[in-house]
């Protein structure tokens, strides 16, 4: 199927590093670690811990085609790694494959990953193939790991997409009153998927031009004909359906 690509300014979550990869304090932090993995591996090339570190910087980094190599490349080494299978899982989401990574963190879980650590992450997979309901429960375990504001807004966009406004409200509303962009965006793309075009469209006006607001309408009037999944595609990979 062809697909659209949408304006980065209308992303909610898919430009942010992936929720279960937060080793690192900084994209620089990453990089010196991804540094560090590859002179590692240039000393030994079956370094699979060093594939590991070096898999999870990529993540952090959002270059998610080098994280599937690397963690592919831990994995054929340690194939029972519970580390390894929740690393190529998350790389696999992020390179748009929800149905895959969700196999491998069933995978990483029964070699004994705690299923909280990788919660944020795979609750978007759920949302990515239409589940909203387990996404939702893997947003609840894996907030009780960690808050952020990019968890709170897919736990909303959830929510949204799965009809329950009021409680989508009460996670972006403190988020709305501080006016921050991601919230906001979530809550265009929430209306739009409800039918409510018009207001979606005037919350869309506030951080885009005229000319870009206009080019978003017939996108925004679509998005309620969509699937679930496709729904959540649009919002958290960036491109619609033709």
């Amino acid at each position: 199927m062809r697909t659209f690509w949408i304006s980065a300014a209308l992303l909610v979550s898919v430009a942010s590093a992936p929720l279960v990869a937060q080793d690192y304090r900084s994209d620089q932090a990453a990089a010196d670690e991804l540094r560090h993995a590859i002179e590692r591996l240039a000393r030994t090339p079956t370094d699979s811990d060093a594939l590991l570190d070096a898999g999870n910087a990529a993540l952090i980094l959002r270059d998610y085609d080098s994280a599937l190599g690397f963690f592919t490349r831990a994995e054929a080494l340690q194939p029972s790694s519970g580390r390894i299978k929740a690393g190529l899982a998350t790389a696999q989401l992020y390179n748009e494959n929800p149905v895959e990574a969700l196999k491998l963190y069933d995978q990483a879980i029964a070699l004994g990953v705690a299923e909280r650590s990788i919660a944020p992450d795979r609750g978007l997979a759920f949302d990515l193939v239409g589940n909203n309901a387990l996404a939702q429960s893997e947003y609840a375990l894996g907030s009780t790991a960690v808050t952020t504001e990019d968890l709170i807004v897919r736990q909303a966009v959830s929510y949204g997409l799965a009809g329950d406004q009021k409680r989508a409200d009460a996670l972006l509303n403190p988020l709305l009153s501080q006016n921050k962009p991601t919230a906001w965006r979530a809550r265009a793309f929430i209306l739009a998927a409800q039918g409510d075009v018009e207001e979606a469209t005037r919350i869309v006006r506030g951080f885009l031009d005229a000319r870009s607001t206009e080019a978003m309408q017939s996108y925004l009037e679509r998005m309620s004909q969509l699937t679930k999944a496709q729904q959540a595609a649009v919002i958290h990979y960036g491109h619609f359906p033709s």
